[in-house]
Order: C-alpha cells, then sequence, then structure tokens
C-alpha cells in the first residue's frame, strides 16, 4: 500500500504545494488522491513524482517487495543517472548491463540509450557514442523528446571534436528547434538539461550568435524549486554577460551577469573560468561592477 502520509510530509519538508508537485506530471487531484486516501498513480505518473521529492518507490510502499519488477528497472536507470553526473561511468556500465532493453517502453529505451552514449563518450569510444545517440534519436515516440534533445547536442559536440563543422551545426541547429518541448521531470534530468544548455550557449557563442546565447541562457538562469544550482551557473552568467557585451543591452545588466559569475565560479573554485572573466574585464575597461538590487 502506497504511504500518502509519507508522501505528504515529504512535500511539506520542501515547502512545494500541490500545484507545484503536479506540474507537468498530471492533475493536482491525484496528489490529493495519494495522500489523503492513499490511492496511487499509474506507476510512471508514482514514479516521476517520487523524482520530484527525492523519494524512492521504497520510501513511499509498505510492501516495495510487491510491485512489479519494470519498478526495480526504473530504479536502476535512476541510479546511472546519479552514477554519470558523478562521472562514475564504469559503476553505470555495470548497471546498464543487467537492463533487458527488450522488455523496456520507448521512453525508458530512449533514457537508457542515451546513458549507453553518455558512457561510451566517457570511454572515448566515440563509435559506439555515435551509434547510441543515433539510436536514441530514432525512436518514433513524441515523449521521448527530451532524450532526443540531448542527443542532439551530444553528436553535435563529437562532431565539433572531428571539426565537422556542417555536421555539428545540423545537430546543434536540430537541438535548438527541439529544446522548447522538452521539460526536465526531476532533478537528475534537470542537471542533463542544464548541462546542454551551456554546450548549446558555447557553441552559438563561438558561432557569434548572441541573440540565441541569450535565449538560451535565460531559460538556463530561471530558478528551479526556488534555487539556482551552483553547478554550471556560472558558465550561463559568463556567457550570458558575454552576449550582452556583443549587443545594445543595458551596461547594468551585463555587470550584474559578470559578477553572478565570478561568485559562482569563485565558489566552485572554476579556476579556468575566473581566468577568462579576469580578462574579459581587462580587455573591456571594465574596472566596477554593479548587482542588480
Amino acid at each position: 500500500m502506497i504511504l500518502g502520509s509519507k508522501f505528504k510530509q515529504q512535500r511539506l519538508n520542501l515547502k512545494i504545494n500541490q500545484s507545484e508537485l503536479c506540474t507537468g506530471i498530471c492533475t493536482q487531484a491525484v496528489i490529493s488522491k495519494i495522500e489523503n486516501q492513499n490511492i496511487s498513480p499509474s506507476t510512471d505518473v508514482l514514479i516521476k513524482l517520487c523524482l520530484r521529492l527525492h523519494l524512492t518507490l521504497n520510501d513511499v510502499f509498505s510492501d516495495f517487495s510487491s510491485l512489479p519488477s519494470s519498478n526495480m528497472i526504473l530504479d536502476k536507470i535512476q541510479k546511472i543517472d546519479g552514477l554519470l553526473q558523478e562521472k562514475n561511468d564504469s559503476d553505470a556500465i555495470e548497471i546498464l548491463q543487467s537492463i533487458d532493453e527488450a522488455k523496456l517502453q520507448n521512453l525508458d529505451k530512449a533514457h537508457i540509450l542515451f546513458q549507453h552514449g553518455l558512457c561510451s563518450l566517457m570511454e572515448h569510444d566515440y563509435e559506439d557514442a555515435l551509434f547510441q545517440f543515433n539510436r536514441t534519436i530514432q525512436l518514433q515516440d513524441h515523449k521521448s523528446s527530451f532524450w532526443k534533445f540531448l542527443a542532439f547536442v551530444n553528436l553535435a559536440n563529437l562532431y565539433l571534436s572531428t571539426n565537422s563543422q556542417d555536421k555539428a551545426a545540423y545537430y546543434m541547429e536540430s537541438a535548438t528547434k527541439l529544446q522548447p518541448s522538452v521539460d526536465p521531470s526531476d532533478n537528475y534530468e534537470y542537471f542533463y538539461f542544464i548541462a546542454a544548455l551551456v554546450d548549446l550557449s558555447n557553441y552559438y557563442t563561438n558561432t557569434n550568435s548572441p541573440q540565441k546565447v541569450l535565449n538560451l541562457t535565460n531559460i538556463g538562469l530561471k530558478s528551479h524549486n526556488g534555487f539556482l544550482p551552483t553547478k554550471y551557473s556560472d558558465e550561463l552568467f559568463y556567457l550570458s554577460a558575454l552576449a550582452k557585451l556583443r549587443t545594445t543591452h543595458n551596461k547594468n545588466e551585463m555587470s550584474h551577469d559578470l559578477t553572478m559569475a565570478i561568485a559562482f565560479a569563485d565558489f566552485n573554485q572554476n579556476e579556468e573560468l575566473l581566468n577568462k572573466l579576469n580578462q574579459l574585464l581587462k580587455d573591456n575597461n571594465i574596472q566596477e561592477l554593479k548587482i542588480k538590487p
């Protein structure tokens, strides 16, 4: 049986209301049924809600052993995401090898194909990475658009590494067109998403498309669950400031972005970015920075 009280308590601990919790996943009525009547929604919906609340299925069921094995697979997939974001590809590969791809629905298949591609990328097996990312984008399922978006960005990065500019441009543009239709549903997806926005913004910075950079950094610098993550925010503020320097934007806005970039980079001990920021200040004779109130 689902433990609605535990579900509700975690939501309250995180200071999330029912409306915020259900956004993009289900209706508010579904949340009420879980919390007040211990009625579980479909497995896919429940997993997305649990991820948003930083809970596992084990946390919210009194008898987890009675759940179908597919939920165990989804827990494995979530574990792999965590390992990949910690750059632990060896443990991620071990878990991936224990998952039977044939038993997965398209959305989960797209997810693990992307994971396979990322593992191959980390292992410098670029041929297999190309193969896995291409398999991801070939799945004919509109629900898989999030993973296709990430695959497009990583394919572009692969082609950039071999100086195949035309191919890289094709996949970067494909990702940019798909971006408005994607919505990360949990923290793992969110960090994949932000990393992809940084890659896209860097690409458009290097190809002198400042307005595209501003569009992307504005998305990346919106708060997530009420906060901005320290990871990636330094680069996003830097790229935003650089784009504003190249356009006719308000100097105070640019100054604010530079100040925030320096603060986040200092916190992250990102010496490479701090050096870039210092050079930017020197090259543009910027001697005073202001932060927006």
